[in-house]
């Protein structure tokens, strides 16, 4: 491939030190520490990025960020831009001819072909054609090598239409599956828009021979994996466990420590372990007070649930009982460390309770930015807001945590991590997953049609989240 450039390089990047250096098949574009080099090799390309530098490859209409270091192929008419922040963000807005910043835009071009005549030289006469019993068996000869040409050339042919249908669909499917790795941090939805398109792209590609059946399969497994992570429908989940082995199944929430798994029942009023590898099950306490309360967590080697103004420590056949003297009531509980930490939205802050007694956690004029509906702690705490928006804490300040994707959701609650773990998750609109790297970029979305999700756990052994669902199963969703 043979490609053109257009530099957009303005008074405030040429003062910051932007240049545009090319040799040979390489285009840098690089300014003080900030550096992005792409090259340019046949039909592929390769993108090495240092620093706030981005890739986005554009192509047919569509845009996709490319990943830091990457390699993939290209096309005639696709547009490569490297681009500093500022152009970036130009960029996403829309704008093109007059684009901020520092950027380059390598347009890939065809190469002209080198076209060959072939002429003929002189004519022959042969003698054979003079005997007509040789023209007879030359007429004979040339007529079954004729008939076994076009077998065989049939069959040459449909292979070759065959092997070019299925390296066709790999191309496609490779080029789609970039182009959603590259949106679905920015758009999780958009993404799946993608992967259902080459869902479709793949059902509708026709009869194909056998030998490529196994390859065909191969990527529509691959595309329903990746449907199932960005939030697409009528999926199925591997289940963990069927709580309709114990006595009731009709849990209203969890709190899960390794494998093992407690299970509140709000309508009996008693609480159950469960161990997810071994399948086994056991009543650890039974009791009318649980029948009050709004959730259960764990702190270590213990194990507490609570009402709107007490904590209960759970242990076997027994709750011990503390009463929180806070004034405005418990909204949420969670343990780090020993220490209780509970919010209370009437008054905007977190408390810690140590000793039996309760003190403020936030610094003075911190407070909550909207109704929380969930906590988790990792050592900082993590709040879940009933927008879907989540806000990080620690020492008792707000600290800057950017979401890349924030989703519309009429509901929130059951925001889990842990240390061991770089995610957080949480559940949306009572049907949904949402998955967050800690870094704030949206790594998973998983629906779960018809079902009423009641609360979610960390399997921190399989980097996984599991998912208590009002059928009584117990979900589990790895996260890549």
């Amino acid at each position: 491939m043979s490609y053109q450039l257009k530099v957009f390089v303005d008074e405030v990047a040429v003062d910051e030190g932007f240049v545009v250096n090319k040799q040979d098949n390489v285009v840098e574009l690089s300014g003080n520490e900030d550096s992005i080099k792409a090259k340019i090799t046949g039909e592929a390309v390769e993108i090495e990025t240092l620093e706030n530098m981005a890739a986005i490859l554009e192509r047919e209409g569509k845009i996709s960020v490319l990943p830091k270091k990457c390699r993939g192929k290209i096309i005639f008419g696709d547009k490569l831009w490297l681009l500093n922040e500022r152009a970036k963000n130009d960029f996403l807005e829309g704008k093109r001819e007059e684009i901020r910043g520092a950027a380059v835009e390598v347009i890939i071009t065809e190469e002209k072909a080198v076209q060959k005549e072939i002429y003929v030289k002189e004519k022959n006469n042969f003698l054979e054609k003079n005997n007509r019993n040789i023209n007879v068996i030359l007429g004979a000869i040339v007529f079954l090598l004729l008939i076994g040409g076009t077998y065989f050339g049939y069959q040459k042919r449909s292979g070759d239409e065959n092997l070019k249908k299925i390296t066709e669909i790999k191309n496609n499917w490779q080029k789609e599956k970039t182009e959603i790795e590259g949106v679905r941090s920015m758009n999780i939805d958009t993404a799946l828009e993608i992967a259902k398109k080459a869902e479709k792209e793949v059902e509708n590609s026709g009869k194909i021979d056998k030998k490529y059946a196994q390859d065909l399969m191969n990527i529509k497994n691959e595309i329903e994996e990746i449907k199932k992570s960005l939030g697409g429908n009528n999926v199925s989940y591997e289940i963990a466990y069927d709580t309709s082995l114990t006595k009731d199944s009709s849990y209203e929430g969890m709190t899960v420590k390794e494998e093992v798994v407690y299970l509140w029942n709000q309508k009996l009023g008693n609480v159950n372990s469960v161990n997810v590898s071994l399948k086994s099950t056991e009543e650890i306490v039974s009791d009318n007070r649980i029948k009050n309360w709004q959730g259960i967590f764990n702190n270590g080697e213990k194990w507490w649930g609570y009402d709107q103004n007490k904590v209960y420590e759970i242990k076997r056949n027994e709750l011990i009982e503390t009463t929180i003297e806070n004034g405005g009531g418990i909204n949420g509980a969670s343990g780090w460390n020993g220490i209780i930490y509970f919010w209370d939205n009437s008054q905007k802050m977190i408390e810690k309770m140590v000793n039996s007694s309760e003190q403020n956690w936030l610094k003075d004029g911190v407070n909550l930015e909207e109704e929380a509906t969930g906590m988790a702690i990792d050592s900082n705490i993590w709040i879940l807001g009933k927008s879907g928006k989540i806000y990080e804490y620690t020492r008792g300040q707000k600290v800057d945590y950017k979401m890349s994707f924030t989703p519309s959701v009429s509901s929130t609650k059951s925001l889990v991590t842990n240390d061991k773990v770089t995610f957080l998750a949480y559940i949306a609109d009572e049907d949904t997953v949402l998955i967050y790297g800690k870094d704030g970029k949206i790594l998973d979305k998983y629906v779960f049609d018809n079902q009423k999700l009641k609360a979610l756990g960390i399997e921190s052994q399989n980097n996984a989240v599991l998912v208590l669902s009002d059928n009584g199963k117990i979900y589990r969703v790895k996260i890549q």
